[in-house]
């Protein structure tokens, strides 16, 4: 077995390992119940990318911190939340595994 052999079956146990690890994340969430808390927004930031699709893109993210006790919890969230909260804001946060559901 050469160099070049042994360097492939990395790289396709890598791609497996991964598209393993993202099938467990995605399953966590689908399985994981849902969560009330009260937390209160901490921060809000937009991070700003180029997504390289067929067409290179300019994406945003837009992140919600949140505290609740002692636990900090971030989340990706649409424009649309992230627009209607404000920073120091307190109320209960719904979530599921790494999926907001709400905060009022």
């Amino acid at each position: 077995m050469n160099l070049l052999e042994i360097f492939s079956y990395c790289i396709v146990i890598g791609m497996f390992l991964l598209v393993f690890i993202i099938a467990i994340k995605l399953i966590r969430n689908r399985v994981a119940k849902s969560v009330e808390i009260s937390a209160t927004v901490i921060d809000k930031r937009k991070s700003d990318y180029t997504k390289y699709t067929p067409v290179p893109e300019q994406t945003t993210d837009y992140i919600l911190v949140f505290q609740s006790k002692n636990k900090k919890l971030s989340f990706v969230t649409s424009m649309w939340n992230y627009d209607s909260v404000k920073k120091g804001e307190h109320g209960v946060l719904k979530y599921q595994g790494s999926h907001m559901i709400s905060f009022k």
